[in-house]
């Protein structure tokens, strides 16, 4: 099994589920699930997976029954883990939260359109989340932020077979979202601008002289080895020279002006 899909989700949350386990809680409110997850029968029992994600947007999801990928492995940032969930007709659902039935509605094709329904042999699974941090890469990072095609996945579920009861759950499932660390050690992880990369920036007027506006993975603070052909106000594009990561700065060469960002 190796799916990968988007989704939009306004309730900030990753939920993991049999349709058929909560066919009951179709007659409860419809945010029968907000308060706190972590609390909920369903998934304190390993019924069901709600993982927060601190945030509302549009992200990409792989669930996988195999291992993480080297990419994925190199910038995974956070675990959500002891969860799990029951499969009793064969189908299991991942996708926005919102996708809970509730509020007199079951799930429906509707729902299932707004992430993946896979079909799964019937048993017991625990389920590891992890949240991969791969934007401040220079492998993948875009100055308007569009995912290119190549990336990583933003979450990845990984599904085993589950044997034993889950350990109890002493607080809410969730990405904090604010780590700046990684789990694993990693001799080929990339973070912030690297040399050769070309870059867009505004130049600005300090105190000394003429400065760039921080840019690029990170927001590295730039300077260029040249002012001359740049003036207040430009909105221009040079070449990454060299990195102080240390310092969180960079030196670039000015390529052109072009139309304010």
């Amino acid at each position: 099994m190796d799916q990968t899909f988007q989704f939009f989700t306004d309730t900030a949350t990753l939920a993991i589920f049999d349709p058929q386990c909560l066919q009951h809680r179709a007659a409860d409110i419809v945010d029968w699930w907000c308060d706190d997850v972590g609390q909920l029968e369903e998934v304190k029992t390993g019924v069901i997976a709600l993982v927060s994600l601190g945030g509302d947007g549009v992200y990409q999801a792989r669930i996988t029954d195999d291992e993480l990928t080297s990419d994925e492995r190199d910038y995974a940032a956070e675990l959500v883990e002891n969860l799990g969930v029951d499969v009793v007709s064969g189908a299991l659902f991942i996708g926005p939260g919102e996708c809970l039935p509730g509020g007199d509605a079951q799930f429906s094709s509707v729902n299932e359109e707004r992430g993946i329904l896979l079909k799964i042999p019937n048993g017991k699974y625990c389920i590891e989340v992890y949240s991969i941090d791969w934007f401040e890469s220079p492998r993948w990072w875009t100055e308007n932020q569009q995912p290119p095609e190549n990336a990583p996945a933003d979450y990845v579920a990984v599904l085993r077979s589950r044997m034993a009861p889950l350990d109890e759950i002493n607080s809410e499932p969730r990405f904090t979202g604010d780590t700046d660390q990684f789990l694993f050690e990693s001799a080929t992880r990339l973070i912030g601008p690297q040399p050769g990369m070309v870059l867009s920036t505004k130049v600005r007027k300090g105190p000394h002289g003429l400065t760039l506006r921080e840019c690029g993975p990170c927001d590295y603070t730039p300077s260029l080895i040249d002012y001359s052909d740049v003036a207040w106000k430009d909105t221009i594009r040079f070449q990454v020279i060299s990195v102080d990561h240390e310092a969180r700065e960079m030196t670039g060469e000015f390529l052109e002006k072009v139309e304010a960002m």
